[in-house]
């Protein structure tokens, strides 16, 4: 007959291993989305670099339709991607306050934008952001991710060795 500690090791473990994969696919989406913003934000920003425009609508409607699309070095995102690696980045744990609140006026920009043409709140947009690394080993995103969920595998381990030596002895 299996002991109870028997059984719930491998529970403790697949538990352990499934919240480990589940934050690595997050970080992936997280890291995708965050660097679809920042790589169009970069490109905008020397597109419309010119600090003295900051207050023409027309300039500024430009630069925010930039960001809309995705432009980039090889072309563009898409308003599509964009809208979805924006809203991606936005609702991230490891996206920092500042950086997902002003990914939410950009999406509500981008929506105006669409249906007007225009938008009046463009001359206030001020694009907040950070660089990401699409190399996942290095990535901040991917071990504050693991960090949040609060197990890592060292933890896991000593967990899962100290369940079993306390509930072996409470084996029947």
């Amino acid at each position: 007959m299996l002991s109870r500690a028997t059984l719930i090791f491998p529970i403790l473990l697949f538990l352990g291993l499934g919240r480990r994969v589940l934050a690595n696919y997050e970080s992936e989406e997280c890291l995708s989305g965050c660097s679809d913003w920042s790589v169009a934000l970069g490109y905008c920003r020397g597109q419309y670099g010119n600090f003295s425009q900051q207050m023409n609508l027309t300039y500024m409607n430009d630069f925010v339709g930039c960001l809309c699309v995705g432009d980039n070095a090889d072309g563009g995102f898409g308003n599509d991607t964009m809208t979805q690696s924006a809203g991606i980045c936005q609702s991230c744990a490891t996206t920092p306050k500042l950086i997902a609140t002003n990914l939410e006026d950009f999406l509500e920009l981008c929506v105006v934008q669409s249906q007007n043409g225009t938008a009046s709140e463009a001359i206030n947009f001020r694009p907040q952001g950070y660089e990401t690394s699409e190399d996942t080993s290095n990535s901040a995103v991917e071990g504050g991710e693991c960090v949040r969920a609060g197990v890592s595998m060292k933890t896991l381990g000593l967990a899962a060795g100290l369940s079993v030596m306390v509930l072996g002895g409470l084996a029947v």
